[in-house]
């Protein structure tokens, strides 16, 4: 799964986060507890905006404040 530029489409979970950035879900568990990447909550369902993910991605490109 790729991040898409589908305009509906807004936030994704913890494992298809995962499988768009080619990492476990640990990692992104991980990257969620320790604030690197932020995340929002719904009842029990956690989802990560699209743009935090690609904030996330450039920030480990430029080697940002975020960077893991």
């Amino acid at each position: 799964m790729a991040l898409t530029e589908d305009p509906v489409r807004l936030a994704y979970s913890p494992s298809e986060a995962a499988a768009a950035l080619g990492v476990s879900r640990a990692t992104v568990y991980k990257l969620l507890e320790d604030g690197t990447i932020p995340s929002c909550s719904i009842g029990r369902r956690r989802l990560i905006r699209r743009e935090a993910l690609e904030q996330f991605l450039v920030d480990l490109e430029g080697g940002g404040a975020n960077a893991a």
